[in-house]
């Protein structure tokens, strides 16, 4: 596994993103080609280390920008990467009482939805028969279709 996981400093700084997907997916074909991993073992691995590795970027993000700030580095260049210290604006529309009206549609409906599919994922067979209350009619209710891809789970 160490061969495949390299250590902070060891991928080539001159790389950009398209360099580093590039890598990846040689490293991937090499891996799948080799005869010495065991495949599953090394995805598990891998998830492992997403898990570690986006935690360790998010604890270590606020700081980094507070440093960043405190040292007056609001845009600088390192390991083929530019890094530009920006604003992000966030809007409340909370106070438009016409937008707060539409927000509570569509969290209304979304429920709706949500409430539909469950019923829906519910039908046995082909079809539900279900009673329009208001017509007095019998309504045939269509299952959905499904689709069956295979994929793996990894809990850690």
């Amino acid at each position: 596994m160490s061969k495949i996981i390299k250590t902070i400093g060891q991928i080539d700084r001159k790389c950009n993103k398209s360099d580093l997907i590039a890598l990846a997916q040689q490293h991937a074909s090499e891996i799948m080609a080799s005869p010495n991993y065991d495949l599953l073992k090394v995805y598990v691995e891998f998830k492992r280390y997403e898990v570690y590795l986006k935690t360790l970027i998010w604890e270590v993000r606020g700081e980094t920008l507070k440093r960043a700030k405190e040292e007056g580095r609001k845009d600088f260049e390192y390991a083929s990467a530019r890094v530009t210290q920006i604003k992000i604006r966030k809007f409340d529309y909370s106070i438009d009482e016409y937008w707060e009206n539409l927000n509570n549609e569509i969290e209304r409906l979304k429920a709706l939805k949500k409430e539909r599919e469950t019923m829906l994922k519910a039908i046995k067979g082909d079809f539900k028969e279900v009673l329009d209350e208001e017509t007095g009619e019998i309504i045939k209710i269509p299952a959905p279709s499904v689709e069956y891809t295979d994929s793996l789970r990894i809990k850690l």
